[in-house]
């Protein structure tokens, strides 16, 4: 209750233009009772992007599960991912727009899940081309921006009342990216490109850059 009263304020008002007070008076408790469960606001900022993190790889992990298919396993990875941008809308907004807020130890930490994430798309990719399921004339790296970028910027954009469902999005995501999959799509001979083809630097660039949960 108290974090998601935190959330709706830092939306409206901003992380740094919330008092505590503010908090408070939202949830019903005096600002004393209120630090009986929060000890500062910058607790509840973590607490957000913590709880952001920690849901987005239990969803995508759980939809993975047992499914052998690369192909697949990214389908589910991009379902999953919408779930949490369905669910947990008005904390990604403050995830994103409060990340100038963010302690040196959730900057870091946001760095490195979302590395790992990538990661994991990019072996998922590797193995697609490598059992001759996914075309191999692209490259995984690239590939990899490429799907994050669209599933963690879906919070701009989506609304839950808006004229699209949830499912009607889904399916013209999930569509693009299955048909782009597609070997007969390939133009090329089809040798597996190197990893860093785009560019060492553009590569390396990105990397340090904490602008997604994942």
């Amino acid at each position: 209750m108290i974090l998601d009263a935190a959330v709706k304020l830092f939306q409206a008002k901003g992380y740094i233009n919330t008092s505590m007070d503010e908090i408070a008076e939202a949830v019903g408790l005096s600002k004393g009772g209120l630090y009986h469960y929060v000890e500062k606001k910058g607790d509840l900022l973590k607490d957000i992007h913590n709880q952001i993190l920690d849901t987005f790889f239990e969803r995508v992990g759980r939809a993975m599960d047992g499914e052998e298919s690369p192909e697949k396993k990214v389908v589910k990875w991009i379902e999953a991912h919408a779930s949490v941008t369905h669910d947990y809308l008005g904390h990604l907004k403050v995830f994103f727009t409060e990340i100038d807020n963010y302690s040196e130890e959730m900057l870091l930490a946001t760095v490195h899940k979302r590395r790992q994430a990538q990661e994991m798309l990019i072996r998922i990719l590797q193995a697609g081309m490598s059992q001759g399921k996914i075309r191999v004339d692209i490259n995984p790296r690239i590939v990899s921006f490429l799907l994050l970028g669209m599933m963690n910027w879906l919070y701009i954009w989506y609304r839950p009342d808006g004229p699209l469902s949830l499912d009607e999005i889904l399916s013209n995501m999930k569509r693009m990216v299955t048909d782009g999959f597609e070997k007969d799509r390939a133009t090329g001979k089809g040798e597996v490109p190197h990893e860093r083809s785009a560019g060492k630097d553009a590569c390396d660039v990105q990397d340090d850059e904490p602008y997604s949960p994942v």
